[in-house]
């Protein structure tokens, strides 16, 4: 199995959730549980300045915006250290899913 579809399905995709999904299929935003407001979330965890309270989108929405943050920190990780894509898909998918979901955004706009 590929490393990237291995860390979305098997490690991030049951760590993050999809919550609000909303009758017809698609996926409400929702408030940051801390503060009760921003940063509003959709989807595995996409944050940003398009979703604000009342944000609906689809699930092919919710999964093209994982599928690009999986790719963009893939891109950041190996260029950190290079030779994390000779190791087993699932030790890369492991190092993968630890970095997207507990550095966030901060790897990518620090060193990426």
């Amino acid at each position: 199995m590929n490393a990237l579809i291995l860390a979305r399905d098997q490690l991030i995709k049951p760590f993050e959730g999809l919550a609000r999904r909303l009758s017809d299929g698609r996926v409400a935003a929702y408030p940051d549980p801390g503060t009760g407001g921003r940063p509003w979330t959709i989807g595995w965890g996409a944050t940003g300045p398009g979703i604000v309270e009342g944000t609906v989108w689809t699930m092919k929405q919710c999964e093209d915006a994982l599928d690009h943050h999986i790719q963009y920190f893939a891109q950041g990780l190996v260029k950190l250290s290079p030779e994390i894509k000779d190791e087993p898909d699932r030790r890369f998918a492991a190092v993968l899913s630890w970095v997207l979901i507990v550095t966030g955004k901060q790897i990518g706009r620090a060193h990426v």
